[in-house]
């Protein structure tokens, strides 16, 4: 959670609006983690990982300058 939060503070010191990742479907605890940041399901990248053939998440949420400067 505080690597996340770095990282958000300093996506909007350099104006970003949005960050983007991508999880394993199978990985329900980061799924958790970033759900529980903010973060929510934008789509998936079928059979994405070469080694498995698992889906990619891709999770996305907008970054609020008020919420991080609090």
């Amino acid at each position: 959670r505080a690597l996340i939060a770095q990282l958000e503070r300093r996506l909007v010191e350099h104006d970003c609006a949005e960050m983007h990742l991508e999880v394993r479907a199978g990985n329900v605890a980061a799924q958790s983690l970033y759900r529980a940041v903010g973060f929510r399901e934008s789509g998936c990248r079928k059979g994405y990982y070469s080694d498995t053939g698992e889906d990619a998440l891709l999770m996305s949420c907008t970054l609020d300058r008020a919420e991080i400067e609090e």
